[in-house]
């Protein structure tokens, strides 16, 4: 269940329920994946700058593959190509079923806040315990800058992917851009799967994105 959901779905200070609010704002924001805090734990550790990584293989002509110097290299590139991947897969399909515009408006999804390790073995997640819950995430985005100055923005931030566990999870949240208050946020983890190590780890968190809009749709029905 959604964080707080009694309150914030009726609450009289946010003007309604969330879907109202984007419809009244017409618009709702994108935000983007926010990876600054994640931990993956998973085979390929791109550590070996001659460590062969399936990159996108998709058959024929797009088959590829790609060697990283370093691991800041590979997870430069990875983050990049999920944020650019999910805005071509997700964002119209979010403006037809919430019959309003989408803003792309991304204030923090990579960049170099993420230290290293970038990535851990996967044998490493016994010995870390998940430590993100909804105070964290409400820090995290007091630190965004919007280009927007008002409006609902939609964020995903990634916690944990792991690979012994067979498991992606990320925090869904909603939040008003001009206070930065979360307005409702959760836990969601989904099994990881695809061809490749990119798809492997974009297609769970856009599958989120996909249900959390439904969600949001069906609530304005």
């Amino acid at each position: 269940m959604w964080l707080g959901l009694a309150s914030i779905w009726g609450s009289v200070a946010l003007a309604g329920p969330v879907s109202d609010r984007i419809q009244a704002d017409h618009r709702m924001i994108w935000a983007g994946i926010d990876y600054r805090s994640v931990e993956m734990f998973v085979p390929e550790t791109f550590a070996d700058p001659q460590e062969l990584i399936h990159w996108d293989p998709g058959g024929g002509l797009f088959d590829f593959t790609g060697h990283f110097a370093k691991p800041k290299d590979a997870w430069m590139a990875l983050c990049k190509d999920w944020n650019t991947m999910i805005q071509h897969d997700v964002l119209k399909r979010m403006e037809k079923d919430l019959k309003s515009p989408v803003i792309v408006d991304v204030p923090a999804t990579c960049a170099t806040a993420k230290r290293d390790p970038w990535f851990y073995p996967d044998y490493e997640a016994e010995r870390h315990p998940v430590t993100m819950d909804a105070t964290h995430v409400g820090k995290m985005v007091k630190d965004y800058r919007f280009k927007s100055t008002t409006g609902v923005a939609f964020v995903v931030i990634a916690e944990r992917f792991s690979r012994t566990e067979s498991r992606a999870c990320v925090w869904p949240t909603l939040l008003d851009v001009a206070s930065r208050e979360v307005m409702s946020t959760r836990q969601i983890c989904e099994a990881p799967a695809g061809i490749g190590f990119r798809n492997y780890w974009y297609n769970p968190v856009v599958s989120v994105v996909k249900s959390v809009v439904r969600e949001l749709r069906d609530l304005a029905l």
